[in-house]
């Protein structure tokens, strides 16, 4: 499964690892575009993807009838959040 992250800090790193150890691929995001990206993409390794914000967002397909919510910023920093289970 595709796991998306808006957000490339400590928490995507640290919980990105656990993902791709448990076979799942990674799409990484920041504000300043995937080409900023490919230090950190290359040190979490083959599993993950640099993209933009939209390809980290369009993920959530995957996990729409999961109870599954991962936010990578400090909840100051989150707006608004609409998660539609079931």
């Amino acid at each position: 499964m595709k796991v998306g992250f808006i957000g490339a800090g400590t928490v995507t790193g640290t919980f990105g690892r656990h993902l791709m150890t448990a076979g799942h691929t990674l799409v990484v995001s920041n504000s300043r575009g995937p080409e900023t990206l490919a230090g950190f993409v290359a040190d979490l390794g083959p599993g993950a993807i640099a993209g933009t914000k939209q390809q980290a967002a369009e993920c959530h397909r995957a996990l729409q009838n999961q109870p599954a919510v991962g936010a990578s910023k400090p909840a100051s920093q989150l707006v608004s959040v609409r998660i539609p289970f079931g």
